[in-house]
Order: structure tokens, then C-alpha cells, then sequence
């Protein structure tokens, strides 16, 4: 069983990068999804029946005792053709909120991952990485959308090899991050308000702090992203000292050039989270601020530098297999198989031209933090929460990730065994939390 009480500092970390998603999947206006947030982050009830709230139900298990909300919960909804008014229920894009614990002297700034049901996340903060942002021309707080430039390479000039040395050349030497990472951080700093229409910008600007005050940035894929990323705009902005500011990022893809990576690992090394008062868990593997929370089988974190490789490439998540496998030896097909960390898929060579293109740029014009932690998930342990007829219900995982997962026809079994493993592996087996704390929580 995995922590049910008494909670160290980097699985509160986590609990709180969870609760942000709370409304994800919601149509609401945008007082509507932010009081789902804020009843899952404090005393429950409201529209989901299912959340307890976390302060109410767990705040005197956490260090401390004292976490408070002191800015939102708080919400971005992109503007729409198909939404008009605000008044119309739609899906948050983004949403986010700070809390703080007086005798930690710490804030907490927790960030939303993608909100699976929204075409915006998918499309502007997650894809679109094929143009990026220079960071020092970069301002979040402006009112006008970052405008990227495009990388030179398409479809038809992908295999350029002059292109390609261009690209990587550029990486090394100008620091920038993807137009997606850029919009996120933008729409989060400069487009969410709280009730007394302070943006999370100007709020964390104006944040008091002493020498020991601290501000950790979290978040988990999406989330796992920005999280660094505004760490490292709140460090620039220089209001508090160097080395109390810290992130930690869960499941973040690759956001930034060469050069911009490398400058943030100067600035975020690796520093123990625990303290004398309340040490880490024993079996929580999270023991440190600063780094990127990687489990081996979910895709995510391997975007955009480490998702295609060669068949000895142990690092890559997806290989490809040019010889039948034996599941589909009896079938006569020239179709290209994968290899992947979760088993493998035949019949998609769209698919796989998709992840090779990725690689391509990704290899090229991005570059990974060397602050990693890696973890191997079993699933051996691993549970499943999911809600039918309004109820709660819990599954074991090893029903659900079969190996190989090999099919023609089963791309969509792949699809959702890849988003159940990206949900539920880190929470529970890198932080060691039980699921019985989710299931309290309510936020599937």
C-alpha cells in the first residue's frame, strides 16, 4: 500500500498539480469550472458529488498543516467563432492556482495538463512545435499572442540534411521554446484572472518574501511543460533569491531549443526537497526539486528528442520493425510494424512516418533537460479509477496493458493504454501514493 497519511513535500507537490485538472472534460462558464477546481482543492461538495476536498479531507496530513489558496483557482478559455458570449459552457484550456504554507514559507504554484476533450490544448499547446519563440524577445504578460517563426522544415524538405545542420545549428545558439510552450505560458500568465481580476503574472511579481521563502512551479504533462518554463521567467524576473526558486515538472515534454535547455539546467540543478521536520517517504522516488518525472512506458515525456530510434536504441520509445512479427506472420502485408515501450503495433505506416517526422525536428531543433528522473512502471501494483453512472469505480491495471499490444485493427486499445499509463502510473508509483487519496479526491 502507498502513502495514505502524512504526506512529504514533493507528493503535495503532486496532490496539488492533480487537483488543478479538476475541471477537465467540463463544459462550464468559466465561474462554473472554477468552482468545480476550488470544491476539489477545498471542502468538496458542489456539482461532482465524488470530490471530498483536499485541504478539508487531507490539509492536516500535509507539512505544515496550514496550505491555504491565495490566488484563484483561475481559468483560460480560448476565444471561439462557436463561442461568442462567455456566457456560452465550454471547456478550460488551461486553469491554474497558487497556495501557500506559512510555517513552510513556501508557495506552491500548481498548472493544469491538457484537457484531453479540448481541440485548443491539443492543437496550439501541445503540436504545435513545427515553429517556436525566441525567449529574450519573449514577453508572457503582453497582451498580444506570442508570434513564433517558423522552423524551415516540411515534408517534402524534411530529409535535407543542409536544412536539418541549419536547424540543429540554430538550437545551439539561440535560446528558444516552441510556439506551444510559449502560448501556454502566455494564456496562464497574462490571460488568467482571480475574482479581483489579478493576472497570475502581476500576482507572482508581487509575491513578499524573505531569504528563506520559496515558490515551487508544478504540473504534469501540459502542465509538465509550462511548470519549468514559468519557473524560469519567475527566476529572470529576479524578486527572489537564486535557489529559492524551483519546479517539478511530471511528464513534461521537450519545450526549448539547445541552448535555452542548457540555460535552465545551469539555473535548476538538482536540490534535495525533504527537510529534518518531515524527511521524504521511504518508497516515494521523488526526492528532489528540478526535475523532469519520466516513466519508461508513457510516451510523452520522450517528445520531441527521444521518440523514434533505431532497434538498439533503448533510450527511444518507438523503433521501427521491418520484418513481420509473429502475431501477423500469417498475414501477406509490406505494412511497417513499431516497436514500442508498450509492446507492438502493426499496419501504421501513417503512424510511423508521423513519429519519424517528429524525431526529426524534434532531434534536431529541441533539446531535453539532463535533469531526469527515470522510472520503470510494472504495473504490477498499478489501479485505474474511472467514473460509470456517476460512481467512482477502481480496476486493476494489468486488465488493461497487455503485451504485445499487436493488431491490426487495434490502434485504439494502444491509444487508450498509452493515456491510462500517462495518468495513472506517476501518482502512484514514482510518488507512492495510494489509490484510495485519489479516490478521496474525486479528480479522475
Amino acid at each position: 500500500m502507498g502513502t495514505t497519511s502524512n504526506f512529504d513535500i514533493t507528493q503535495t507537490a503532486f496532490l496539488f498539480s492533480w487537483i488543478s485538472n479538476a475541471s477537465a472534460g467540463t463544459k462550464g462558464t468559466k465561474e462554473d469550472l472554477e468552482a468545480i477546481i476550488n470544491a476539489a482543492l477545498t471542502n468538496g461538495g458542489g456539482a461532482n458529488p465524488n470530490m471530498k476536498g483536499f485541504l478539508k479531507t487531507y490539509g492536516s496530513q500535509l507539512p505544515g498543516q496550514d496550505w491555504k489558496v491565495v490566488w484563484g483557482p483561475a481559468i483560460y478559455q480560448s476565444p471561439s467563432d462557436l463561442y461568442p458570449s462567455p456566457d456560452i459552457p465550454r471547456l478550460a484550456d488551461n486553469a491554474a492556482y497558487v497556495v501557500y504554507s506559512e510555517t513552510q514559507d513556501m508557495y506552491m504554484v500548481a498548472m493544469a495538463g491538457t484537457n484531453p476533450s479540448s481541440g485548443f490544448d491539443w492543437s496550439f499547446e501541445d503540436l504545435a512545435v513545427n515553429a517556436y519563440v525566441k525567449w529574450d524577445d519573449f514577453d508572457p504578460q503582453s497582451n498580444e499572442v506570442p508570434t513564433p517563426t517558423e522552423i524551415d522544415l516540411t515534408i517534402d524538405n524534411f530529409k535535407d540534411p543542409k536544412i536539418i545542420a541549419e536547424i540543429l545549428a540554430n538550437s545551439k545558439i539561440t535560446s528558444y521554446v516552441s510556439q506551444a510552450t510559449a502560448l501556454g505560458l502566455w494564456a496562464l500568465l497574462s490571460q488568467l484572472q482571480n475574482d479581483s481580476k489579478i493576472s497570475l503574472g502581476d500576482f507572482l511579481l508581487n509575491l513578499a518574501s524573505t531569504n528563506n521563502t520559496k515558490v515551487v512551479f508544478t504540473g504534469h504533462s501540459l502542465g509538465g511543460a509550462l511548470a519549468p518554463t514559468m519557473a524560469k521567467w519567475f527566476q529572470e524576473k529576479g524578486k527572489f533569491q537564486e535557489g529559492n526558486v524551483h519546479a517539478m515538472p511530471i511528464a513534461g515534454a521537450t519545450v526549448g531549443s539547445n541552448a535555452y535547455q542548457n540555460s535552465w539546467d545551469q539555473v535548476f540543478s538538482i536540490v534535495p526537497a525533504g527537510s529534518d521536520t518531515r524527511p521524504i517517504n521511504g518508497n516515494n522516488q521523488v526526492k528532489s526539486w528540478n526535475q523532469n518525472i519520466i516513466c519508461d512506458k508513457d510516451v510523452v515525456p520522450h517528445a520531441w528528442t527521444r521518440l523514434y530510434g533505431t532497434d538498439n536504441d533503448s533510450n527511444s520509445y518507438f523503433s521501427e520493425d521491418l520484418e513481420s512479427c509473429s502475431t501477423c506472420s500469417s498475414v501477406q502485408t509490406t505494412k511497417v510494424s513499431l516497436n514500442s515501450k508498450m509492446g507492438t503495433i502493426c499496419n501504421c505506416n501513417s503512424l510511423a512516418g508521423a513519429i519519424f517526422f517528429s524525431e526529426v525536428l524534434g532531434f534536431n531543433a529541441y533539446s531535453e533537460t539532463g535533469n531526469g528522473l527515470n522510472y520503470t512502471e510494472d504495473f504490477s501494483n498499478l489501479q485505474i479509477l474511472s467514473i460509470s453512472k456517476g460512481q467512482l469505480q477502481q480496476s486493476n491495471a494489468q486488465g488493461v496493458f497487455t503485451s504485445p499490444l499487436c493488431s491490426l485493427n487495434d490502434f485504439d486499445a494502444y491509444k487508450t493504454a498509452l493515456g491510462k499509463v500517462h495518468v495513472w502510473s506517476y501518482g502512484q508509483t514514482a510518488f507512492n501514493i495510494d489509490i484510495s487519496v485519489f479516490k478521496d479526491i474525486g479528480v479522475v
